[in-house]
């Protein structure tokens, strides 16, 4: 059965702005505002090679105080493209069931993959941070990051999976020792580490 995820076409996600790159928050609630007014649903395989179309993506930062929940993925990871790579976000794409439940559909989609991929033990508060938009690559021109910072009460933690990834919290002086091993979304993301943990400069790495 052919996958279907949530994409905007890109000449509506940016009308009227240049398009953005690297991470950003200007112009993030109309950008949110047209994510959900002008969805659609479209083959993931098809629009793995459409850069007309964006996938939009949750894309989830998990802090507990000044540190970061920070997962690497092994070998036998199903997506090729992140095996062996370090990662700070939890995300995924949006399927059509977040739909038909009649909540906010990028709401719903989140909480979804959070719950899909992490326990967490005690409270936490979901926050919008920005957004991560990486045309650099084929991959990034096709995808489009919603970035989250889940504020947690305290470190009690796990991934789901535990025979495909590894997590555990880490300082962001932790973090930037593996930067060449990350995910380019987890890249800008420590790029751009004061939007996450206030307090935090930004890092200029790479």
């Amino acid at each position: 059965m052919e996958e279907r995820i949530l994409v905007v076409p890109r000449a509506t996600l940016f009308e009227d702005m240049e398009t953005p790159q690297g991470f950003g928050r200007a112009h993030l609630q109309q950008l949110v505002e047209r994510i959900r007014d002008f969805h659609e649903f479209a083959d993931r395989k098809a629009a793995e090679k459409d850069p007309s179309l964006k996938q939009v993506i949750p894309y989830m930062v998990l802090c507990c105080g000044p540190r970061l929940f920070l997962m690497r993925r092994f070998d036998n990871q199903d997506e090729e493209r992140l095996r062996n790579l370090y990662s700070l976000g939890v995300g995924g794409h949006v399927n059509p069931a977040e739909d038909a439940q009649g909540q906010d559909i990028l709401m719903a989609g989140l909480e979804r993959e959070l719950s899909e991929e992490v326990q967490i033990a005690g409270d936490y508060e979901l926050e919008p941070v920005g957004y991560i938009n990486d045309e650099s690559n084929p991959v990034g021109q096709v995808h489009f990051g919603l970035a989250y910072r889940v504020a947690l009460e305290d470190e009690n933690v796990e991934v789901r999976e535990k025979d495909i990834m590894s997590g555990s919290f880490v300082s962001v002086d932790e973090a930037q020792s593996v930067f060449p091993q990350m995910e380019t979304w987890s890249q800008i993301v420590l790029k751009n580490i004061d939007a996450f943990v206030p307090g935090v400069s930004d890092l200029g790495t790479g």
